[in-house]
C-alpha cells in the first residue's frame, strides 16, 4: 500500500519479482483495485470512515500515467468490474 509515497500503488513485473513503477494516489489509504476490461485504467478504492473517493490511474506500456478521481458513496470497499 505504501512505499513510493505514503499513498503509493505499485506496478510489478510479469514474474512478480520486482517493482517497475509506482504512483501516489491523491487520497489516503489505497485499498482495493480492479482494471477496466481492456487494461487501460486501474480503479482504486480508499478506506476510512469518511473516505468517498475512487482513484482512476491511467495505465500504459511504460508504466503509470495520470491519476484522477471520482466521488462515490462513503467508505467504498471493493470493485468487481468496470465497464
Amino acid at each position: 500500500l505504501a512505499g513510493g509515497g505514503i499513498d503509493a500503488v505499485y506496478q510489478l513485473d510479469r514474474l512478480l519479482t520486482g517493482v517497475t513503477d509506482t504512483v501516489d494516489t491523491t487520497f489516503a489509504v489505497p485499498h482495493n483495485l480492479t482494471l477496466d476490461r481492456v487494461g487501460e485504467q486501474s480503479f482504486v478504492t480508499h478506506s476510512g470512515g469518511t473516505a468517498n473517493q475512487v482513484s482512476i490511474i491511467e495505465l500504459g506500456g511504460s508504466g503509470f500515467g495520470g491519476v484522477n478521481s471520482v466521488t462515490v458513496g462513503t467508505n467504498p470497499f471493493g470493485l468487481a468490474l468496470v465497464r
